[in-house]
């Protein structure tokens, strides 16, 4: 049971007490008296000479989360714990968990900003990323679909397979700490600190656990137990895949020995990839280890009448030239063959009192609908016959033509801030982004890096992906 005081830490079994602040629920006397927590106006005060205060996101009987802007004027999500609900090594494990936090860059890893400690609190800030957590999701939304778990198995594995490369375990993973972006994204947060307050033994096995008792409860609604195996997700939701079931249920084992050797097995059998195949692919990264590529090269189903609708596209393209032509040859006379001219005769006074008079034949009537020539006029040698000019077609009398976006994907290593034609449009990974067709410039900044600059062609109805984007630090 978490302890109702602190909320930090869980009430000891054997004890009957909170390894972080002591707390006995039922004990009475002193246990139940709370200790002398510090109040928000305490840890505003305490915070101001480093932060910005601006929004307050939550708050517990132990500490406050904010939204702020550090000495940088980056936006932070500001997280404190009181010191009362802290051990006496407190101040040394915070500095531990934060180094090891701060060695991890991952697109789908919430970049640690700092930490550092006041007299009335311990406090670490990480990059803001805009969403809502996993947690209100499924409050507000309730259970996943498949695809949508599916999805989130293989970021958040994906982070946690990176971590655990580099000796690194999240320690508490829960719905709170992820985060959905609007676009869908899963982003974890709280990396390694989590873990310390909570007083946990952080281990990959533990967060391989605590991933699946996520897709768990994405995918029927309901937390598992936490010490023993539930029952089947195939059984509370028929259109589970069986695959998906058995995975996320040996996961989700009490014995760590009984689950899957890594967290990226366990995302392999959980999305139904071959056995020895890891998910999601490595690729080399600058430094020659290997990163997850979180940008899959697949086309998702809902694209498959992209093509149909780019054929359709052009057959009314070409129908409006068509009709454009043929309103353009009805005005212009068809070009005629040119014949050498003929010698003409010479002739004397003799000759031309022979030649007979030609009759002029009368003029045809002229149509109803037509008005007669205007007579010839004599031109002077020197001038030019000007082109009939053609009839100019209105704007409104051309068929419009319904052409569909093309969608851009774009990743990079490390993550950095997108922007298409100079607006910003999100960080990387950026998935299936709506553009329209033709020629754009993309730029991936970050600070402290050295920004990349592409002109990328975009075709209606066709995706386009940027996997290769490196940004190179600017530091010797």
């Amino acid at each position: 049971m978490r302890c109702p005081h602190c909320r930090l830490a869980n009430i000891d079994d054997h004890t009957g007490r909170c390894a972080r602040c002591g707390f006995a629920p039922g004990a009475g006397g002193a246990d139940e008296a709370s200790p002398a927590w510090p109040s928000e106006l305490d840890a505003r005060r305490e915070l101001a000479p480093d932060f910005r205060l601006s929004t307050l996101l939550a708050q517990s009987a132990s500490g406050f989360v904010y939204l702020a802007r550090d000495k940088a004027d980056r936006p932070v999500v500001l997280k404190t714990v009181a010191r009362a609900a802290c051990g006496p090594a407190a101040d040394e494990g915070l500095r531990s968990a934060g180094e090891a936090t701060a060695e991890l860059d991952h697109p789908h890893i919430i970049p640690l900003c700092g930490w550092g400690a006041t007299p009335s609190f311990l406090w670490y800030s990480g990059q803001h990323v805009a969403g809502r957590s996993l947690l209100q999701v499924l409050e507000s939304d309730g259970r996943l679909e498949v695809g949508v778990c599916h999805r989130l198995i293989r970021e958040l594995a994906s982070a946690l397979d990176h971590a655990h490369r580099q000796g690194v375990s999240h320690g508490d993973l829960t719905a709170a700490h992820v985060i959905i972006d609007p676009v869908g994204d899963a982003f974890v947060a709280d990396f390694a600190i989590a873990g310390f307050f909570a007083g946990g033994d952080p281990s990959p096995a533990a967060d391989q656990r605590a991933l699946a008792a996520l897709a768990y409860e994405c995918l029927t609604g309901i937390a598992p137990p936490p010490d023993a195996a539930p029952r089947r997700p195939s059984d509370l939701r028929p259109d589970t895949p069986p695959y998906f079931s058995e995975a996320v249920q040996r996961a989700l084992h009490p014995q760590p020995a009984a689950r899957f050797p890594t967290v990226r097995d366990f995302a392999a059998a959980a999305i139904g990839a071959p056995a020895g195949v890891a998910i999601p692919p490595p690729r080399p990264s600058p430094g020659g280890s290997a990163l997850p590529l979180v940008i899959m090269d697949f086309e998702p189903p809902r694209r498959r009448l992209a093509p149909r609708i780019a054929l359709a596209a052009l057959g009314l393209v070409l129908a409006a030239v068509g009709v454009r032509l043929g309103i353009s040859s009805a005005h212009v006379a068809r070009p005629r063959i040119a014949l050498p001219p003929a010698p003409l005769p010479v002739h004397t006074p003799d000759t031309l009192a022979r030649v007979p008079a030609v009759p002029v034949p009368a003029p045809a009537p002229a149509l109803a609908t037509t008005a007669p020539p205007p007579p010839a006029q004599p031109k002077a040698a020197h001038a030019r016959r000007r082109p009939t000019p053609r009839p100019a077609v209105r704007r409104s009398e051309r068929p419009a033509v319904a052409v569909e976006p093309g969608r851009l994907s774009i990743n990079a290593t490390p993550w950095g801030v997108v922007s298409i034609d100079g607006r910003v449009v999100g960080n990387t990974p950026l998935l299936d982004l709506a553009v329209a067709p033709g020629l754009h410039r993309m730029r991936v900044q970050r600070a402290g890096f050295k920004a990349v600059e592409r002109v990328i062609p975009v075709t209606a109805g066709q995706g386009v992906r940027i996997t290769d984007v490196v940004l190179e630090s600017l530091a010797p």
